[in-house]
């Protein structure tokens, strides 16, 4: 670890994107890599230090990529980043072909997993108008018809509960 922590601090350090640089430190994804390289160092095939340097960055870029995931999840929902499956990640991701790897699957299954437990803690008219509307696509017209109250006050409520809804998740994370 003394030997390649300098040069994963100053990786980590360039592989930051700018605009999040503030909310993610080099140090904490450093850590969290060497915590993954000593659990999975019987997996890695490296058969010189070079390969071994490629493996260590691999697993930076690897947890960066979940830090910035974890980090979209914690922050404010805005209308203006909402866009809907088939035009936003799920196009990008069926052109990557990411899918069908069997770690995706894994790890897709843990997801769901995750949502269903954490819809479960919810109340039962917070999980209702998360399904209502995050699932079933209803409209807020629609929602508020069923529910009997106003546009605004389902979109507060709605709020609420996507709050409730991540605060569960980031527990899941941590």
């Amino acid at each position: 670890m003394e030997v390649y922590g300098p040069m994963l601090r100053v990786f980590s350090a360039n592989a930051i994107p700018r605009q999040i640089a503030g909310q993610i430190s080099p140090s904490d994804l450093v850590q969290i890599t060497f915590v993954d390289m000593v659990n999975g160092i019987h997996h890695c095939k490296a058969d010189c230090a070079v390969a071994f340097q490629s493996w260590l960055k691999k697993l930076i870029k690897n947890n960066l990529i979940d830090l910035v995931r974890r980090l979209c999840i914690s922050q404010k929902r805005e209308a203006s980043r909402e866009v809907t499956l088939s035009e936003g990640v799920l196009s990008q991701f069926a052109e990557s072909g990411d899918h069908l790897r069997p770690s995706f699957r894994v790890r897709n299954l843990e997801f769901h997993q995750m949502i269903h437990v954490a819809l479960e803690q919810l109340s039962p008219a917070h999980k209702q108008l998360i399904v209502w509307r995050d699932i079933d696509g209803k409209s807020w017209n629609e929602i508020a018809a069923k529910v009997d109250r106003t546009v605004g006050a389902v979109q507060a409520c709605h709020k609420r509960a996507i709050e409730k809804l991540r605060s569960h998740l980031i527990e899941f994370a941590l």
